[in-house]
Parts: C-alpha cells; sequence; structure tokens
C-alpha cells in the first residue's frame, strides 16, 4: 500500500498496468488496493495541475485585512466571492491577514473587475489589502515519507 501511494503521489495519473509493471503486481491487485485504500479515506481524492499560461489565464491573490466586522459580514463576503466563476480559493486565516482570495483570469482588466466589484461592495470593511500575481505553482508532494522507512518500522512492530 505504501509503495502504490508513493507511486500515486508523484503520478496520479499513472494507469494500474503500469503501477504494477513497476512493483511487479498483476494490475487487478493494484486496482483492490487503491479501491481499499479510497474507500478507508486514506486516499481522498486527486489533485489537477494546470499551466495556465497554456491556457492563457493568470492567477492572482489578494491578501485582506479587514476592520473588526461580524460572522454574518465574513459570510456575505464569502457569498459575494462565491458569485465569481473566475474565484479559485477564499481562506479565512489568523495573522497579518483576514482573508486571502485567488482567482483565475484572463488578464489583469479581469482581476481589476472583480476586485473593483469587492472593494465598492464591502470598502467600509476592508481595511488593507495586497495582491500578488502568481507566475509559477511548484507541485507538491503529499506522501513526502521514505517508503522503505516505514516498511521496516511496520515489519518491526510485527
Amino acid at each position: 500500500d505504501f509503495k502504490i501511494l508513493k507511486i500515486l503521489s508523484a503520478d496520479a495519473r499513472i494507469t494500474t498496468a503500469e503501477i504494477g509493471n513497476k512493483l511487479g503486481i498483476i494490475p487487478n491487485t493494484i486496482k483492490y488496493h487503491v479501491t481499499k485504500l479510497t474507500k478507508l479515506g486514506i486516499i481522498q481524492g486527486y489533485r489537477l495541475f494546470m499551466d495556465l499560461d497554456k491556457i492563457g489565464y493568470e492567477w492572482y491573490k489578494s491578501l485582506i485585512s479587514l476592520r473588526d466586522i461580524s460572522e454574518s459580514k465574513q459570510r456575505q463576503i464569502l457569498t459575494f466571492c462565491k458569485s465569481f466563476p473566475e474565484m479559485l480559493y477564499f481562506v479565512q486565516s489568523f495573522g497579518s491577514w483576514d482573508v486571502e482570495i485567488e482567482v483565475n483570469v484572463k488578464n489583469n482588466a479581469d482581476f481589476r473587475r472583480i476586485w473593483t466589484e469587492l472593494r465598492n461592495k464591502f470598502s467600509e470593511n476592508i481595511l488593507d489589502y495586497d495582491t500578488l500575481l502568481i507566475y509559477k505553482e511548484h507541485k507538491l508532494n503529499y506522501f513526502p515519507f521514505d517508503v522503505e522507512q516505514i516498511i521496516d518500522e511496520n515489519i518491526r512492530k510485527v
């Protein structure tokens, strides 16, 4: 299972036949293990990483500080942000910024249109903000474990 997870974490599009070839196991056995890991909730999903430049989009992130606002007002801001199909993430956080929003848009003009609407609607609630253009996303390894070490540790427990 650990070896399958390690392979899937590097390439979730790999076929069961390819995993089987790498591990010397028949594809049906790989399929059984992947299904079991999914039912157990160990595999919870697969992520898509797109190169936005190749499809002509830009990725913007705004870090927003809010004035002391009610939970109801925060929900209004979230609902407003959800009305934009370009909205990718809305994150409430602690620290310097209260909210982070991320959008995928065709160009800077589209981003400014969304940001202007947000600022106009909630100007009394927005204390400060910074905006970033994200030009590259690095792939994360969601299974950063040493498979051999995990297997060795589990064998020692038996």
